[in-house]
């Protein structure tokens, strides 16, 4: 649970460091938590290390880990994201019988000491782990190279005024600019132009062009796109108009601009934006509702099937039969979008109101074989949404709010996880049968379905820019 809470610190951290780096920490920190408790002298030790700060470095991993893999991963990105959870569901079955195995022959402190010893072993990948370049700016044709005298227009100076930023040599051309003015210390857009000869006149378009569209960044290979003429221009000579208030590199600009923007304001309003957005809420109720349905599932199901007269040995094995689906559904369903042969809302929309169905019909079981049937293909489409809702993420907000959005939507499932124990206990203790819990998780599902039904509507409300 405290591993989701803390899904917004592992998305803020992102703006001032690597992944690698929060990936190592995150797996330095579970690791030395885990061993910390073979040195456990008391239940509250054990509940602040393998509690608290295991939570603490999982959330960081946890969180992260789908933004790296869209990071690297342009095309079958659902794919490549079922099988990074694949682990998941093949520890399910891997590490029971490890650490029984390990408690019997090494005792209780000792199998502390090897789990450990085991997580550390996470560091290779995490420092293997890294961010890919930033894309190169796509290949300038049909542009003749210039050298000359690198110039900022103020948008609004009807004298024609313009203040010289660089020389820059050899030089071609990309998107407009946004600047930090080193005299008033302003971030404003600007269009820039490139001037071969000093004694030139300047041809400046009007302010709605000028102020069109900032840029997404500046390469450093140096091209810049020169401003076209027009019929309706204003003219300034350089010789005369263009004072020159300090020599400095572009590059340097633009990154002060950016250090600016990712302060802590720019934080929380980039975090207000998400928010904010219906269509987010709509992935985080989603995201929030499979999570809830998954714990609540594997918890109650044996109990439940006991209760139906189901042998103990078979219904412990319908936890197994969903891992087993799970793992199909993370790994093979994965390219239904990524190969276009179903939209992605479409499979989550899909997904959801199949397992609705099966959560409702649940509770008419009386048999292993419904029961199995049912556990599989819960793991199969539980599997299908979790490999889909980071995809979905990033192709409604975009990569780089993918990491703080993720984060958050953690935290919700990290409040969900806090409070649904006590409507299984409330339906357990008060009611005396799981029947009408699963119907609500049922009902949860569907009304999921029907939200994505509705998905054209909410991104009309507010449309992230």
């Amino acid at each position: 649970c405290l591993k989701s809470l803390l899904g917004p610190l592992a998305g803020f951290l992102t703006h001032y460091f690597s992944i690698r780096s929060i990936l190592v920490s995150g797996v330095i920190i579970s690791a030395v938590a885990i061993i910390a408790c073979f040195f456990t002298p008391s239940l509250m030790f054990l509940i602040i290390f393998f509690g608290l700060f295991r939570g603490i470095g999982n959330g960081l991993v946890v969180t992260l880990n789908p933004v790296l893999i869209h990071q690297h991963f342009k095309y079958q990105k659902a794919t490549a994201t079922g099988i990074a959870y694949a682990g998941a569901s093949v520890g399910s079955f891997a590490l029971p019988p490890l650490i029984e195995y390990l408690f019997a022959g090494y005792g209780f402190k000792g199998c502390f000491l090897i789990l450990g010893a085991i997580i550390l072993n996470g560091l290779i990948p995490s420092f293997i782990a890294k961010s890919p370049p930033p894309p190169e700016a796509p290949a300038v044709q049909n542009k003749k190279r210039i050298t000359g005298k690198l110039v900022l227009l103020e948008p609004r100076a009807l004298n024609g005024e313009a203040t010289e930023l660089a020389t820059v040599d050899d030089s071609l051309a990309t998107e407009p600019l946004v600047v930090k003015d080193e005299t008033t210390g302003d971030v404003s857009k600007h269009q820039i132009i490139i001037i071969s000869n000093p004694n030139s006149t300047i041809n400046k378009e009007n302010d709605v062009d000028i102020h069109s569209k900032p840029s997404n960044g500046i390469q450093q290979n140096g091209d810049y796109k020169l401003l076209p003429t027009s019929s309706s221009v204003m003219e300034a000579n350089c010789a005369t108009r263009c004072p020159v208030l300090g020599t400095t590199s572009p590059i340097s600009l633009f990154q002060k601009m950016k250090q600016r923007e990712d302060g802590v304001f720019g934080q929380f309003r980039h975090t207000a934006e998400i928010l904010t957005s219906p269509v987010y809420l709509a992935i985080c109720i989603t995201f929030g509702c499979n999570v809830v349905n998954f714990i609540a599932y594997l918890t109650v199901i044996v109990d439940f099937a006991r209760d139906r007269g189901i042998a103990e040995p078979d219904a412990v094995f319908l936890v197994s039969a969903f891992s087993v689906g799970d793992l199909f559904g993370a790994v093979c369903l994965g390219w239904l979008s990524d190969f276009k042969c179903l939209k992605r809302k479409y499979t989550v929309m899909f997904s959801y109101g199949v397992m609705g169905g099966l959560l409702l019909y649940l509770p008419m079981c009386d048999t292993h074989a419904y029961f199995l049937g049912i556990s599989v293909c819960m793991g199969i489409f539980n599997g299908c949404v979790m490999t889909n809702i980071p995809v979905v993420m990033r192709e409604y907000l975009g990569l780089e709010r993918l990491a703080v959005a993720l984060g958050l939507g953690h935290f919700f499932v990290g409040v969900g996880q806090l409070l649904f124990p006590m409507l299984i206990g409330y339906f357990r203790d008060n009611v005396g049968s799981y029947d009408h819990l699963f119907t609500t998780l049922g009902v949860m599902c569907i009304t999921c379905s029907i939200l994505w039904l509705l998905e054209p509507c909410l991104k009309k409300l507010k449309p992230l820019k």
